[in-house]
């Protein structure tokens, strides 16, 4: 059965739209990594595709993705080869037909600015070289580019380095100083490239300003991730997934913790001694929630180092974006270092902690009056404990004071839709 979603994720907005019943723009939506189980990456294209569909009703929208036959069916949308990542492999000469047959190469969200910069960056320039219109939607950008493309690994390189600094009698570290001048040609690249894009949209004032102090010189409108426009299930088909999983039907809180296996967490006991503690001394509920196919592995070995991990439930099974801030709905906490599982809780009102990787989260959190415990590689746990603790007790206020906020967000996300309308009307 082919489920539309044309609106189904998002509610309706009226706008006044640009008329183009005889301009059938065709835009290419491209540069993340869609379609490999991501559930943030997955929340952000419903997001994008929602918006475009309502600024731009009569476009041809084109994802770029590694399951095009599911994407298709999900959104109804036409849909290529994920191009760009690999694996898996792509052809170029596809790639070219499709950017030549495009007029906007839409570089859609997520953090690749800074997670992996140099396959949007490729796409983007291919774009412009054939002459099409080149739009950044709600893209974002953490403070430190990506160790695992910009911090060189144990091995033949660092050696090499090394071996040269001492033969030299180098005063500065060779490995440091190879580290940032790579960073430094991959933020020229940025700054040149976003300097003759079209239309530049991010998803914070913290991505604008990095992008300013690189010499981004460009008109940069700050929103917000497209993702908070999702409207969550409900009803019957939330109770569904819930009886389908044999979760609690009493009233105990429920504490969803979505620990990410990117950038794994060093300090797995004392989430799980956490996990414990709200279990034990809480009588609260422990739910873990997976965004990624590999987040799963994380929660199994928290568990097995809890002494109440029979007690724990592991939500089974991949959900859809709106399925998953159903779920965060029935929550009365919950603690992730994905930011997209704390933006689908802040949808459906729960409290949110986190455990940072990168400034996005630290970024997200602000907004909610809230900062995190510490980072991936060494968190607080006191404090974490703390503010759990503070935010069980403290649901109303929490609630009241996020949901005003929350209304801001999603009038900043409406924003898009006006600047991609307005865009569109000028350009074609």
């Amino acid at each position: 059965m082919v489920r539309d979603r044309t609106g189904a994720g998002c509610p309706e907005f009226r706008f006044k739209r640009v008329n183009m019943a005889k301009k059938h723009i065709k835009i290419l939506v491209g540069g993340v990594p869609y379609g490999c189980d991501n559930v943030g990456d997955e929340a952000i294209l419903l997001g994008i595709v929602d918006s475009l569909k309502k600024a731009l009703p009569s476009a041809v929208i084109t994802v770029s993705t590694r399951t095009p036959l599911e994407t298709a069916r999900k959104l109804r949308v036409r849909t290529v080869p994920l191009y760009g990542f690999v694996p898996p492999r792509y052809s170029h000469i596809g790639l070219l037909r499709e950017l030549f047959s495009t007029d906007i190469f839409l570089w859609g969200g997520a953090t690749g600015l800074s997670d992996y910069p140099g396959v949007p960056l490729y796409l983007g320039r291919l774009a412009k070289l054939l002459g099409k219109k080149l739009v950044l939607y709600s893209v974002g950008m953490n403070d430190e580019l990506n160790p695992s493309f910009y911090k060189l690994r144990p091995g033949g390189k660092t050696t090499i380095l090394r071996f040269l600094g001492r033969l030299f009698d180098l005063k500065e570290d060779p490995v440091r100083k190879y580290e940032q001048a790579l960073a430094g040609l991959t933020r020229k690249k940025i700054k040149r490239l976003l300097n003759k894009a079209d239309l530049v949209i991010v998803r914070d004032e913290q991505t604008k300003a990095l992008l300013s102090a690189i010499g981004v010189t460009a008109d940069v409108h700050a929103t917000a991730d497209p993702a908070v426009l999702i409207e969550p299930v409900s009803g019957i088909r939330l109770d569904r997934i819930w009886k389908g999983q044999k979760l609690w039907e009493d009233d105990k809180p429920i504490v969803v913790f979505g620990i990410s296996s990117q950038s794994k967490i060093n300090q797995v006991q004392d989430v799980a001694l956490l996990a414990d503690h709200l279990i034990k001394e809480r009588f609260c509920h422990v739910l873990y929630v997976s965004m990624g196919r590999n987040d799963r592995s994380v929660s199994d070995e928290i568990m097995k180092k809890m002494l109440c991990g029979d007690e724990a439930r592991v939500l089974e099974g991949f959900f859809e974006p709106e399925e998953i801030a159903g779920i965060l709905g029935k929550a009365s906490l919950v603690i992730s270092s994905r930011l997209h599982l704390l933006i689908l809780a802040s949808i459906s009102g729960a409290p949110i902690a986190g455990i940072s990787r990168g400034s996005k989260i630290d970024n997200f959190l602000s907004l909610f009056g809230e900062r995190s415990c510490g980072g991936f590689e060494s968190f607080d746990p006191e404090a974490l404990k703390r503010t759990a603790v503070r935010l069980l007790k403290d649901q109303a206020a929490y609630r009241k004071k996020a949901g005003a906020k929350l209304e801001e967000l999603k009038a900043k996300a409406r924003e898009n839709i006006r600047l991609l309308e307005e865009f569109a009307g000028k350009s074609f």
